[in-house]
């Protein structure tokens, strides 16, 4: 045993780059399901088909997230270890480089939209045509993202600023005192 080939199934390094193969496949249907059945699984019970009891509601809403956040890993893991093709690709664009400066930002500031578009409403919940939630999405994710980038304009790159400058301070050999010592 050399570590690389497992004497048992193995006849050699092709055998074993075919098995990685197989289990990156693998993976990719694995996580491609999660993320399906994630998204797609309430589908029966929105179109009126199917009404789920109590255990299978605490069942998907258990589990969807848990899905959904090991699909979205497996992704990201394979894409760190170079295997990503064109998923890595895509998302290593630049167009993808100011959104993610903002995203953070976005994140913590989109609930006190919400919540001020919500509590501004002056009709009832049944009165609101089929134009209201699209507008009042992209209200909350417009006022989102320009809030987001006011402060990432205003303390993050303030910061990173003054994170550099102090780094390239810290990096710096300190200099020798210039002075003669005095004889007596």
């Amino acid at each position: 045993e050399d570590g690389i080939r497992d004497l048992v199934r193995s006849r050699g390094l092709g055998d074993v780059y075919k098995r990685q193969y197989q289990r990156r496949v693998r993976g990719h249907l694995v996580s491609a399901g999660m993320l399906l059945a994630s998204v797609f699984s309430l589908y029966p019970e929105s179109s009126g088909d199917d009404v789920w009891n109590d255990s299978e509601n605490a069942a998907y809403i258990t589990l969807s997230r848990l899905g959904w956040a090991l699909g979205l890993a497996w992704i990201v893991f394979v894409c760190a270890k170079g295997h990503g093709g064109v998923v890595n690709q895509i998302l290593s664009l630049p167009v993808w480089q100011p959104l993610a400066a903002l995203s953070y930002g976005a994140y913590l500031l989109h609930p006190m939209f919400m919540e001020t578009f919500y509590w501004n409403i002056k009709v009832y919940a049944w009165h609101l045509d089929d134009l209201f939630y699209p507008v009042y999405f992209g209200a909350a994710v417009v006022f989102s993202l320009s809030s987001a980038a006011i402060l990432h304009l205003l303390i993050e790159v303030p910061f990173a600023h003054l994170e550099g400058f102090f780094s390239e301070a810290l990096k710096r050999p300190l200099r020798q005192p210039s002075y003669t010592p005095m004889l007596s």
